[in-house]
C-alpha cells in the first residue's frame, strides 16, 4: 500500500525576504560594476563626467573644475582652469587661468588666460596666451597668436599667427592670417584680410576685400573692394567703395570717391568726387563737389556742386555753390560765386574786367574775391 508523504508549504513572505537579503549581501554587490567617483578632490578640483581630470596632480594642478567627458584629462600641474564640455581642454597640461564652455573648446591648449565659450572656439590653439574668443568657431585655428579679441560666429576663425586683433562681428577678419592690429567691427568686416596690418573697419563689409595696411574704414561696405591700396581713410556708407590699389585718399560722406582708383585725393562730402576714377591730387568739398571728375588733376573744388561736371580738366579752382558747375575739359580756371578776375592778354595794358562765375578763359589770370 502506498503510503501519501505529507509536504510542509513554505510561507510566500518568507521566500521574498530570503531572496532580498541575498541581494543586499556584499558578495552579491561585488558583482555590480562600481559607481563612477562624484563630486570634489583633493586641491579643491571638481570633475564630473568620463576621463575627466583623470591625470590631474592634486598637489599642484588645483582649484581645477571640469564638466564632461575628457574635459581636462590631461591636465597634470594646470591650475584655476574650468573646462565645461566634451573635450574642452582635453590636451592642457601645465596651462592656468583658463576658462573653456563648449564642445572641443580649448582642446589642444596649453597656454595662460584664455577664454573660449562656444563650439570649437580657439580649437587650434596651443601656446597663444591672453586670447577671447566668443562665438561658434572663433578663433578656431589660432596656434600660437596672442592678445586677439574675436566676438561671433567664425570671427577671427583662421588667425594662426596675427597679434593684437579685435574682431566683433559674424565673420569679422575670419580669413585673417599672420595680419597684426586690426580692428573689425560689424558683419564680415575685414573678412577677407589675410596679412595687413593696422587696419579699422566699423560698419558691415567694411574693407571687404582688404589685403592691404594702414586703412581705415567706417560705415557700411566703406573701402568695399580695396585690396593693395593703403594709407586710406573713408568715413560713410560706400565712401571709397571701388578702390583696389589707390593710396592716400581721404573720403567723407556717402559715397564720397565711390569709383575711384587713384591716388592722394581728398573728398568731403555726399557724393564728392563721386565719379573720379584716375584723377589724382584733387579736392572736393562739399555735396556733390567735382561729382563728374573722371581723369581730372590738381583740382580744388569747395561749394555745393562746384566743379560738377568737371571730367578731365586739370588745375582748376571753384569756390562757392554751383562755382564752375558746367566746366567740364578746360585747365587752370578759377572761379566763384562772387569772384572778378582779370584777363592778362599780349598787351599788359589790356584788361578785362568780368564775373568770374560767368565764364573762364584759358589764358593767365588775376582773380580776387570781393
Amino acid at each position: 500500500m502506498n503510503r501519501l508523504i505529507g509536504l510542509k508549504t513554505t510561507p510566500p513572505l518568507l521566500i521574498t525576504l530570503t531572496l532580498l537579503c541575498f541581494g543586499l549581501s556584499p558578495t552579491a554587490q561585488a558583482l555590480l560594476p562600481a559607481p563612477s567617483p562624484d563630486g570634489g578632490y583633493p586641491g579643491s578640483n571638481t570633475a564630473e563626467g568620463i576621463n575627466a581630470l583623470h591625470d590631474v596632480n592634486t598637489a599642484v594642478g588645483i582649484n581645477n573644475t571640469a564638466v564632461g567627458a575628457n574635459a581636462l584629462t590631461q591636465n597634470t600641474t594646470g591650475a584655476y582652469n574650468v573646462a565645461v564640455g566634451s573635450l574642452a581642454l582635453a590636451s592642457n597640461t601645465t596651462g592656468d587661468f583658463n576658462m573653456a564652455i563648449g564642445t572641443q573648446a580649448l582642446t589642444n591648449n596649453n597656454a595662460n588666460f584664455n577664454l573660449a565659450i562656444g563650439y570649437r572656439v580657439l580649437f587650434m590653439n596651443t601656446i597663444g596666451s591672453r586670447l577671447t574668443g566668443i562665438g561658434a568657431a572663433a578663433l578656431r585655428n589660432n596656434t600660437t597668436a596672442s592678445d586677439d579679441t574675436a566676438i561671433g560666429s567664425n570671427a577671427l576663425r583662421e588667425n594662426a599667427t596675427g597679434d593684437q586683433n579685435t574682431a566683433i562681428g559674424a565673420d569679422a577678419l575670419s580669413n585673417n592670417d599672420q595680419g597684426g592690429n586690426n580692428t573689425a567691427t560689424g558683419f564680415q568686416a575685414l573678412q577677407n584680410n589675410v596679412d595687413g596690418f593696422n587696419n579699422t573697419a566699423n560698419g558691415a563689409f567694411a574693407l571687404f576685400t582688404n589685403t592691404a595696411s594702414n586703412n581705415t574704414a567706417i560705415g557700411d561696405s566703406a573701402l568695399f573692394h580695396n585690396t593693395l591700396g593703403s594709407g586710406n581713410t573713408a568715413t560713410g556708407n560706400q565712401a571709397l567703395f571701388t578702390n583696389t590699389a589707390g593710396f592716400s585718399n581721404t573720403a567723407t560722406g556717402y559715397q564720397a570717391l565711390f569709383s575711384n582708383i587713384a591716388e592722394n585725393n581728398t573728398a568731403n562730402g555726399v557724393q564728392a568726387l563721386r565719379t573720379n576714377n584716375t584723377g589724382v591730387q584733387n579736392t572736393a568739398t562739399g555735396s556733390g563737389a567735382l561729382f563728374s571728375n573722371t581723369a581730372g588733376f590738381n583740382n580744388t573744388a569747395a561749394g555745393y556742386q562746384a566743379l560738377n561736371s568737371n571730367d578731365t580738366g586739370n588745375g582748376n579752382t571753384a569756390i562757392g555753390a554751383d562755382a564752375l558747375f558746367s566746366h567740364a575739359t578746360g585747365n587752370g580756371n578759377t572761379a566763384g560765386s562772387r569772384w572778378r578776375c582779370w584777363r592778362k592778354q599780349h598787351d599788359p595794358d589790356s584788361q578785362h574786367l568780368r564775373d568770374g562765375a560767368a565764364g573762364s578763359w584759358d589764358g593767365p589770370r588775376l582773380c580776387y574775391c570781393e
